[in-house]
């Protein structure tokens, strides 16, 4: 027989960045790229892009803080909960335009309900950033020159726990997620979310 999936929507919004050690740089430039990623194939993507990249923005350069504001809009089908999706990034610096250079990468589970304090949503989530490091001549190569490291490898490194605590990392900052989970259809078939 036909049955209608549960659906799950992830709506709102990257709200800000905020990286350290840009109060010492004049006019800096950041931008972000970021993807929604399912842990298996039970999820089925039905609306929206899963991936994209924010527009460059100069950072403030007291605070440190640049507002994205960039749209969050994706529509799952799924069979459970199982594999839910993870949101990841990669802050990038652009001020030597048009060299694009790491600075930095963080990750975490998208919300599985919507928290609400004396009635109010409260859809806030702040992912840690922090970037690989190196020591000696390494570490001055990393910092003099611009570094792009593979993007698929380093997503990879930023999902899993056990390959990040092999390496050797330091905090670099924190972006904040506004996003709220609307599950659609889940408890008709059963399925607890």
């Amino acid at each position: 027989p036909f049955f209608n999936m549960p659906m799950v929507h992830f709506i709102g919004e990257i709200q800000l960045t905020k990286v350290a050690g840009t109060e010492l740089i004049f006019k800096r430039q950041i931008s972000m790229t970021w993807a929604i990623v399912p842990g298996n194939s039970q999820w089925i993507l039905k609306n929206g892009l899963t991936y994209g990249e924010t527009h460059t923005i100069e950072v403030v350069s007291e605070s440190g803080i640049s507002y994205l504001s960039h749209p969050i809009d994706v529509q799952y089908e799924c069979s459970g909960a199982e594999g839910w999706p993870i949101f990841v990034c990669e802050v990038w610096d652009r001020s030597l335009d048009p060299i694009r250079s790491f600075a930095g990468c963080g990750s975490t589970w998208l919300p599985l309900i919507n928290y609400f304090v004396g009635g109010k949503p409260q859809p806030k989530i702040s992912i840690d950033i922090w970037k690989p490091c190196q020591r000696g001549i390494a570490f001055l190569n990393e910092t003099l020159l611009p570094t792009s490291p593979d993007l698929r490898s380093i997503r990879e490194l930023s999902v899993s726990p056990f390959l990040r605590s092999q390496i050797q990392a330091a905090s670099v900052g924190v972006v904040e997620l506004s996003v709220q989970t609307i599950v659609v259809g889940a408890r008709d078939l059963g399925i607890q979310l």
